[in-house]
């Protein structure tokens, strides 16, 4: 058994004797067969994969979470918009001999029905239908249209258009820059 030990050794030392002359570590390994062992053991270590992925993961995952988010505030905008438009068509095609501006006051019953929406950014169309002709007031959300009561005639239409501007910003990215909600009824006059 030791003679065939010994000989193996010594057929180990005429190998290294041949190869050319590489450093050793202290453990008698070449630098050259530790460094390979090393990056063999890197490769297969898992240890930082779940980090890796989720850094990649992650501004995907937050991006798609801000989109429903931002589309989420935008319907629940559009939701409101058309509500407080219902509203104010319906107060409109009540306000018959009542009020003497109609349009100024349909403006303050839409403005208190959609209290999330900033008023200021609120553009309004009053359309009045008297038989054969329809008149249309434009404006913004100080719109007054006091010849407009002489409109307002039983069993005939009015209808109320209301827009208010978007923002789908993801990230300050605007995706639909030019987004208006708009709204629209029609009411028969009381």
């Amino acid at each position: 058994m030791m003679k065939k030990s010994g000989a193996m050794r010594h057929k180990r030392l005429q190998a290294n004797a041949a190869q050319p002359a590489c450093a050793l570590n202290d453990r008698g390994v070449s630098l050259r067969q530790s460094a390979v062992t090393a990056l063999s053991r890197f490769w297969r270590n898992e240890e930082g994969a779940a980090l890796v992925e989720m850094a990649l993961s992650l501004p995907l995952m937050l991006m798609l979470t801000l989109a429903m988010l931002s589309f989420g505030i935008t319907m629940n905008n559009y939701l409101q918009l058309n509500e407080a438009t219902s509203s104010g068509a319906r107060y409109l095609s009540e306000s018959a001999g009542v009020a003497a501006d109609p349009c100024a006051t349909t403006i303050a019953a839409i403005t208190t029905s959609a209290p999330a929406l900033n008023a200021s950014n609120l553009k309004y169309t009053f359309s009045f239908n008297t038989g054969s002709s329809t008149y249309n007031y434009n404006g913004g959300n100080t719109l007054s249209c006091t010849a407009a009561s002489a409109y307002l005639v039983p069993s005939q239409w009015v209808s109320v258009t209301a827009t208010y501007p978007c923002n789908l910003a993801v990230y300050g990215v605007n995706y639909a820059p030019n987004c208006v909600l708009t709204a629209t009824m029609a009411e028969v006059v009381q």
